[in-house]
């Protein structure tokens, strides 16, 4: 459509002007800079629609754990073709599931940060142990995804009351790190945005709640907004928070807090956070998860 209306421009501008000498205008040299747009996905004003996460998540997740106790590595792929997500173990056995939009995990958030994972194929190993039942292996999946230099980040936790066969021996319930979840992550190859942007644009003398995605000496950190609320839980109320991406230009964005180099723990969950003037850490408060998406409220 610019294309078309550019030579529409040009035709009035010649028919308008024909007995005008036609000025020649040197072109600049070109930009060989890719602009942002292309050199990463702009998900600055997105709300995580389904069709839209997947895009994102598209291709192979590779599992973090810091549990030396476990030998069994783990890769998500996502293939939005299809609507897939197979969930592939070092040793070759594997769960295959198609991904159905699950709304939200709870009501009135605004977002889709939740899907069902509906079983499809498994290899011999789960079929002969545990059957081809789609009970046993479908499992409701809430997700958080971020990124830093070089590096996505993704966070996915069963919602509902127990675990499937997916989730104990799929992901490995060994392999659980956090708020009662798994972290994977996936390298790039994009410098943007880069360390230097990161300390320019990181959030400086504020008070915030953040999802973790490494601790240390260092952290990385994604700021969030909560939801406050009042639910009840067995007849019992209680108040909960409940994590909601903050709509901000840089709310899929973490930020390194306190070095340069990347932290050694892996330990993904909500914490509120203080940071001074300077762009430093100076206390750091573990929010506890419940369970079912929602974590301790005041």
């Amino acid at each position: 459509m610019k294309k078309l209306l550019l030579i529409l421009i040009l035709l009035l501008a010649l028919c308008g002007c024909k007995e005008k000498p036609v000025e020649v205008i040197e072109e600049p040299e070109p930009n060989n800079d890719p602009p942002i747009s292309d050199v990463y996905p702009d998900y600055s004003d997105l709300q995580p629609i389904i069709d839209d996460v997947l895009e994102y998540l598209k291709g192979d997740w590779l599992l973090r754990s810091d549990n030396e106790d476990s030998n069994m590595s783990v890769t998500l792929t996502f293939d939005p073709g299809t609507n897939t997500l197979k969930i592939l173990r070092s040793d070759d056995e594997y769960i295959i599931g198609e991904l159905e939009p699950f709304n939200s995990a709870y009501d009135d958030a605004g977002i889709n940060d939740a899907v069902e994972f509906k079983f499809k194929e498994a290899s011999n190993y789960f079929i002969s142990k545990y059957g081809n039942s789609e009970y046993m292996y479908n499992s409701y999946l809430q997700f958080f995804f971020g990124y830093f230099e070089n590096n996505d980040y993704l966070f996915l936790r069963e919602l509902g009351n127990g675990f499937s066969v997916t989730d104990m021996e799929g992901l490995g319930e060994d392999n659980m790190s956090g708020d009662c979840g798994w972290m994977f992550t996936r390298l790039t190859g994009l410098t943007y945005p880069t360390f230097t942007v990161n300390e320019e644009i990181k959030y400086k003398d504020d008070t915030f709640y953040a999802l973790c995605w490494g601790r240390g000496e260092t952290y990385l950190l994604q700021k969030v907004n909560v939801t406050e609320q009042e639910e009840s839980w067995y007849e019992d109320p209680i108040k909960t928070l409940r994590v909601v991406y903050d709509g901000s230009e840089n709310q899929y964005n973490a930020f390194l807090y306190n070095g340069k180099n990347l932290p050694d723990e892996v330990k993904p969950g909500l914490v509120l956070v203080t940071v001074d003037a300077d762009g430093k850490v100076t206390d750091l408060k573990d929010i506890p998860y419940l369970g079912y998406g929602a974590y301790q409220g005041e």
